[in-house]
């Protein structure tokens, strides 16, 4: 019983941090834009690869995400 509370907890944490990357994400990559297309700069291209990086990341802990929440439905069964 205790593990599962842990594993909840764990699951909030995941779903607050993938969110996170995502709106970090997201305001890296509309930098980006702002830099390269409206006011014309050399940064731009790293902020494009860093705002990638960020959404993979994102990307990999939802599939961890989802694995947990997989595991959590199978404890509540047993």
């Amino acid at each position: 019983m205790v593990e599962n509370k842990q594993l909840e907890l764990k699951l909030k944490d995941y779903l607050r941090f993938i969110a996170s990357l995502i709106i970090l994400g997201t305001y890296l990559f509309f930098g980006g834009i702002i830099n390269v297309y409206i006011q014309p700069s050399e940064n731009g291209a790293e902020l494009f690869y860093l705002s990638f990086a960020l959404l993979l990341i994102g990307l990999g802990l939802s599939f961890k995400y989802i694995k947990l929440k997989k595991t959590i439905e199978k404890n509540e069964r047993i």
